[in-house]
């Protein structure tokens, strides 16, 4: 059935483009907006002095000059509000920040896990984290976007497959609830947040994207015609027990032979190479600036890398070919590794794929820590949040 625009719709629908693309290229001049946004320039006046009296974009006294006399130029107010973003992805400590509404971190802080520690300790935990973050800060929040190493069950609210065994089949928003008690609360799976970190609402709607993301185990974030795939469940991308050629090892996790995360993250090489309580020490970063020194003189260890690189292109070439993407982004705690591997996960994935030699396949390594991402990709989430739920009106909490 075929849904009719109101004209409500429409002015709303035409102030979220205004105010994207004020967020993406601020500040600028009226009728730059109006062309960026293919709207008359009355209808783009109308609607800043409607931001501006919002808060939500003010006039700058720096004028732009437009080859005749000077135009007053209107800027993107990226404090009027924030997000509190908390990354739940690590099994030893969480990470909290403040994200303000142009996506950039204001303040972060990060808090140490006690071992089997209990939910209601995680829970002061992310309390103490809170109040130490937020001290002597002023400002208002709108949402709190929560990124987790499991696949989240939206319908019935709770985590399943999660890297930590405390919040395996838990209602995660209901213990939050008792430290947030009013807050909006988003839950989202670690890799779809990290294909956020690499969105912008005022881009192409038609984009498609994949982010293969390796943690302890490997998940994949889906973008299609510039909106997260899921699934049916929220299941959607879960890679990590994928069932690779030629591998015959059990997997710790579900009991079957051959799943992708039984070769290819930093915990499978650190244990085919007997260094996992290093790796466990010294965490992913150190681990894997200590690989990258190894592989230049030892060809064991590069030899073990490199069999990684294989087994990732091997899966790019069947994604590629299966759901032709114009890009595909490879991020996680192995990017420090990226230099090293690229090559052969490049060549394996064109030497495989049917349809990379029709195409110029784009493979994007993003080397960036993981607790960035999670903080970006957060933050994106949460500015969709908001341009969904606040625009025109809605909640705020003072801190």
């Amino acid at each position: 059935m075929m849904t009719v625009a109101t004209t409500t719709d429409v002015r709303l629908s035409n102030l979220l483009k205004v105010y994207t693309s004020l967020r993406a290229n601020s500040p600028m001049i009226k009728r730059q907006l109006a062309s960026e946004v293919e709207l008359t320039f009355a209808s783009v006046s109308s609607i800043c002095n409607q931001l501006v009296d919002a808060g939500l974009a003010r006039y700058v006294d720096k004028s732009i000059a437009t080859g005749g006399r000077k135009a007053q130029a209107i800027e993107f107010v990226p404090d009027y509000a924030y997000s509190l973003v908390l990354d739940m992805h690590h099994t030893e400590y969480i990470a909290m920040a403040l994200v303000d509404l142009s996506n950039t971190v204001k303040r972060y802080h990060t808090c140490k896990l006690e071992e089997n520690t209990s939910l209601e300790n995680l829970m002061g935990a992310i309390r103490t984290c809170y109040e130490t973050l937020v001290s002597d800060f002023s400002g208002r929040l709108y949402c709190l976007s929560v990124g987790v190493s499991a696949v989240y069950n939206e319908r019935t609210g709770t985590l399943l497959q999660a890297s930590n065994p405390l919040l395996e089949r838990v209602n995660l928003t209901m213990h939050l609830r008792s430290v947030f008690h009013e807050l909006p609360i988003l839950i989202e799976n670690d890799a779809n947040l990290a294909v956020f970190s690499q969105q912008d609402a005022s881009r192409n709607e038609d984009s498609n994207e994949l982010f293969v993301f390796f943690t302890q185990g490997i998940g994949l974030g889906v973008i299609i015609h510039g909106k997260l795939y899921c699934g049916s469940n929220g299941f959607a991308g879960e890679l990590g027990h994928l069932k690779l050629n030629g591998v015959d090892r059990k997997c710790s996790k579900c009991g079957n032979v051959g799943c992708m995360r039984t070769v290819v993250p930093l915990a499978a090489i650190a244990r085919d190479l007997d260094e996992y309580p290093l790796l466990q020490k010294i965490g992913s970063l150190a681990y894997s600036e200590h690989l990258l020194e190894r592989v230049e003189r030892e060809k064991e260890v590069a030899g073990r890398v490199l069999y990684s690189a294989e087994k990732i292109g091997e899966v790019l070439a069947e994604l590629f070919d299966i759901m032709n993407p114009s890009k595909i982004m490879l991020g996680g705690n192995n990017w420090k590794l990226f230099p090293f591997m690229s090559q052969t996960i490049r060549q394996t994935c064109r030497g495989l794929s049917n349809l990379a030699r029709e195409v110029d396949l784009q493979i994007q390594f993003i080397q960036e820590p993981i607790n960035s991402l999670m903080f970006r990709g957060a933050g994106e989430k949460a500015f969709r949040f908001f341009l969904e739920t606040h625009i025109p009106e809605g909640k705020l909490f003072t801190i």
